[in-house]
């Protein structure tokens, strides 16, 4: 028999001796914490590159994406707070278990759970104080039809191993266990975290542009800490509002023509919990004046689609960018969304906006980042 194989057997054994499930394998390789991704279901998505960043800067080992989510290992020593750094997942939780749900006892939820390793609840201790916890279980999908009555059976479960109780619907349990069916496996998890809001716009009150243009147009800024963002025709304040999440020590400033668009920015603000300063005022019409010098600009004009400008479009974007770039600080930062769909690429083409600028070279032509959907 291959050593690999043996050394494989021998720690099931004694895993079933001692109760204890061994640690989660995945293609031979140790799990020991799943996350889920924020909006793709690829694993080069630019967000999601992002979340492998973030897990391998806190210590994670060994980070793959597979169905669609994230697994990860850690060390003995590995410090669980430090999953509160990680932005750019949606939820992370501690894995207690892997069972062939293809064999009998894969049917008696009672029995998977002494196999589980519990000290996952060691992990949600660096979060949830451990008196009182109450718990509910989750399924969807494949595992809630594979067991129809697996949360009922694994709630019952964790009552008699725990003495838990069992919350409430429609209220939040201390310890919440997932059910998973992971390629014929059941998979039990243990929740950690969740982000508090949905992130990268997908639950505002009010949307406007789509969340993953939103947020790759400010993160194109290279934004900093304490820097003083301002979108020039803010309408709903989609863009300001992918800057409050990400980038929460900045402070916002929007401006639109139109009262109704300011409110439902304002409203998509008190959902966030956020505080953003909103004026009311023509960009094209020196309507910036007021609001002083910034340090980045980010916008998404209207390309006489959905909101027409009133004259020749090329005058409305020299009469914008020109507004922009005298509040805008000489070490500023400009990143405007432009439409393939409405114009050609000439009314905002770097040449253009740099010549706008009043800059004769190119020597600081980093200062604007024209992002569009595609190739035109």
């Amino acid at each position: 028999m291959p050593r690999r194989k043996l050394l494989a057997l021998l720690t099931l054994a004694f895993a079933g001796v001692l109760g204890v499930a061994p640690p989660f394998t995945l293609l031979k390789r140790p799990a020991r914490f799943s996350a889920t991704p924020v909006v793709s279901e690829h694993s080069n998505d630019a967000v999601n590159q992002l979340a492998r960043e973030e897990l391998e800067s806190i210590g994670a080992k060994d980070v793959r994406f597979m169905d669609q989510r994230w697994y990860f290992d850690a060390g003995s020593n590995f410090d669980v707070t430090r999953l509160l750094e990680v932005r750019h997942v949606q939820s992370v939780r501690s894995i207690v278990l892997l069972a062939d749900s293809q064999r009998s006892e894969g049917l008696r939820l009672d029995a998977m759970i002494k196999r589980g390793n519990w000290k996952a609840l060691e992990d949600l201790a660096a979060f949830v104080p451990c008196s009182g916890w109450c718990c509910r279980a989750a399924a969807r999908g494949a595992a809630k039809r594979r067991w129809p009555n697996g949360t009922q059976e694994l709630e019952a479960a964790l009552h008699r191993r725990f003495g838990w109780p069992i919350q409430k619907p429609g209220r939040l349990a201390d310890v919440t266990v997932h059910m998973q069916l992971f390629r014929n496996k059941l998979l039990l998890e243990v929740a950690l975290l969740k982000q508090r809001r949905p992130v990268l716009g997908g639950g505002w009150p009010h949307r406007g542009l789509g969340h993953v243009e939103a947020w790759a147009l400010a993160r194109t800024l290279d934004l900093k800490a304490d820097e003083v963002v301002l979108d020039p025709m803010c309408g709903k304040g989609t863009l300001l509002a992918e800057v409050a999440t990400w980038w929460p020590s900045t402070r916002l400033i929007g401006v639109d023509v139109d009262p109704k668009q300011l409110q439902r920015c304002r409203e998509n603000f008190q959902w966030l919990q956020r505080e953003v300063s909103l004026h009311l005022a023509n960009v094209t019409d020196d309507g910036l004046a007021a609001v002083g010098m910034v340090d980045r600009v980010l916008v998404a004009p209207p390309w006489n689609k959905q909101f027409a400008v009133q004259g020749q479009l090329q005058d409305f974007f020299e009469q914008m960018f020109r507004a922009i770039f005298g509040v805008l600080k000489p070490d500023g930062k400009l990143a405007p969304w432009r439409s393939c769909s409405a114009v050609r690429w000439p009314e905002v083409s770097p040449t253009r906006i740099q010549g706008l600028c009043g800059e004769e070279s190119a020597e600081r032509a980093g200062r604007f980042t024209v992002l569009s959907p595609g190739p035109c």
